[in-house]
């Protein structure tokens, strides 16, 4: 990526994209650090045995944040 910003001179960021599907899974991913916090609301959404669902979301902001950038 970073050869691609010197080479390519990325133009722009999906905004759209990273709103809609990157923010969710970044709130889904940080979801067991808000529980153990006390800062989250809802602690039936994430189960604590169960870190697929978190982990998946992270993996899947990781991906959208990297394919937002515009080329």
């Amino acid at each position: 990526m970073i050869i691609e910003i010197k080479v390519k001179k990325l133009r722009g960021f999906d905004w759209i994209k990273f709103v809609a599907v990157g923010i969710p899974a970044l709130f889904i991913a940080i979801a067991p650090i808000l529980i153990y916090r006390n800062l989250f609301f809802v602690n039936d959404l994430i189960l604590y045995g169960n870190t697929t669902l978190t982990t998946t979301a992270g993996i899947v902001f990781g991906y959208v944040f990297i394919d937002s950038f515009k080329k």
